[in-house]
């Protein structure tokens, strides 16, 4: 079977699933993330029950912010701007109730359109058991190869995943997924083993009209060389990841595409992250700091970002999806169970009176701009100074427990950043010795994310570093980019 094959280009469809991590979202961004191809692809996508409370900014251009919703009742939605400064001129959307909706991707209809396009046979019913990343959609062949689809959130993930497939079906299988970004060598490796095969959708499935997907011709011969193979069993208490005996016949390759393993990478999976420095992996157990390290690292802030700002970056970092989840009803205090298509969005108090701090802030600085400007008027100055002074008065009765909220926040997030610097720096390998991928880690988070972050840490009530104290950056070499 060749390796390199001519096939069609990827479609917005597919890679709309790997830009959506949990395939759930108002209709709005998945408008934007389907482009031309959203009224074909509408089909696939199935209303919850969940609200949402923010929508995506549809102006043109968009302020940049997810706007609050706000229903005083059904016939009166509207998306209200949160823009920090909050003089942005972004008026509010208003919205319909099917525009507040959580739609999730049907993966049921999307399994029977491939099942179609792709003419494999009806799933075999106790063959494995689907997970929340996995889901049977037929059968290959005369050995009913297990056809699954995958749809990884990382590459930690995918190769957890894939471990567990190995594990739980005894011969070859073909897994289908969106498109190849989580493809590591490490995953070909287990799915070589074991004589399955991936296919990568984006490659070679097309969406032709709403609801039906078109197969490029090339996919045929490779489906058909997958068939021909002779059934291949490893031993059943083997792991995936653990050398198999070899078949009686030389598998295809598991792969119809070959990417280059990044020499820089970090990725959760389970509670394990995978970090990759320099070309080599190890695992690294799951900590706080590295939340906030691993969005650092892979989103290179062009400015210092604050340490408010950098929790709310966190959780589209290590969520993940689950059968259900359980949340409280404010309004009754009991819990509410929700399933996994929907996408709770909470917000704390205390983010309410720091973004309030930081509104105040804007202000106050105006004012002051317009005490120093010269050319101002005495009026003008006059105002300005009644203004600082109310607002003075107003932090006074009611900022307090907003400063005391900022700096908690600082110093937790700092705190768990040097807990993992000094957790790394101490790590050895199973010999005793100094870790070689850990350790050089620690070095490189040192030089370039602690050291330059610690330029905007000023003392607590100095007024020379208010302005930027609890914040956070990322200065990486020209030659360093890293990968999730």
């Amino acid at each position: 079977m060749p390796s390199t094959l001519i096939s069609q280009p990827s479609t917005l469809f597919w890679s709309s699933l790997e830009a959506l991590p949990t395939h759930a979202a108002v209709l709005a961004d998945w408008r934007r993330e389907l482009g031309g191809e959203f009224t074909a692809a509408r089909v696939f996508l199935r209303p919850t029950q969940a609200p949402a409370r923010s929508h995506p900014c549809t102006h043109r251009p968009p302020c940049g912010c997810h706007h609050r919703i706000i229903a005083t009742n059904p016939a009166a939605i509207v998306a209200v701007c949160q823009c920090d400064p909050p003089d942005c001129d972004c008026p509010p959307i208003l919205l319909t109730p099917e525009d507040r909706l959580v739609f999730a991707l049907d993966t049921a209809r999307l399994c029977e359109a491939l099942r179609a396009a792709l003419r494999f046979q009806p799933a075999t019913p106790g063959q494995f058991s689907a997970s929340l990343h996995s889901h049977r959609l037929g059968t290959h062949g005369p050995q009913q190869s297990p056809v699954i689809l995958g749809m990884p959130n990382g590459a930690g993930d995918f190769l957890a995943e894939i471990g567990g497939l190995c594990a739980a079906i005894p011969g070859p299988f073909i897994l289908l997924t969106p498109e190849a970004r989580h493809y590591t060598p490490a995953v070909e490796a287990a799915l070589r083993r074991h004589g399955s095969l991936h296919i990568p959708l984006a490659r070679f499935v097309s969406l032709a009209a709403p609801g039906k997907f078109t197969a490029a011709p090339e996919i045929a011969p490779i489906l058909a060389a997958f068939a021909r193979q002779p059934s291949c069993v490893p031993a059943p208490q083997l792991s995936a990841l653990t050398p198999q005996p070899p078949c009686v016949s030389t598998p295809p390759p598991s792969t119809l595409n070959s990417q280059p393993s990044p020499r820089f990478a970090i990725h959760k999976g389970g509670d394990y992250w995978s970090i990759t420095f320099d070309g080599q992996e190890a695992p690294k157990k799951h900590e706080k700091g590295l939340l906030y390290v691993a969005w650092l690292l892979t989103h290179p802030p062009a400015e210092p970002i604050h340490a408010i700002d950098l929790v709310g970056k966190v959780p589209a970092i290590y969520r993940r999806q689950i059968g259900i989840a359980e949340a409280v009803d404010e309004s009754t205090g009991k819990p509410v169970m929700f399933d996994a298509s929907a996408m709770p969005q909470e917000r704390s108090h205390g983010l309410d009176d720091l973004e309030m701090a930081r509104r105040i802030r804007v202000k106050e600085r105006e004012w002051e701009a317009v005490l120093d400007d010269s050319d101002a008027t005495e009026p003008e100055k006059a105002e300005a100074l009644r203004n600082l002074e109310e607002l003075a008065t107003f932090q006074r009765k009611h900022a307090q427990r907003s400063k005391g909220n900022a700096e908690k926040l600082v110093r937790a997030v700092r705190l768990a950043i040097v807990r993992l610097y000094d957790n790394l720096v101490a790590a050895t390998d199973a010999k005793g010795q100094p870790h070689p991928v850990l350790r050089p880690f620690a070095g490189h988070l040192a030089k370039y994310l602690i050291a330059p972050s610690a330029r905007f840490t000023g003392r607590v009530g100095s007024r020379t570093r208010a302005g930027v104290a609890g914040r956070f950056t990322y200065e990486p070499p020209a030659d360093v980019q890293w990968h999730d």
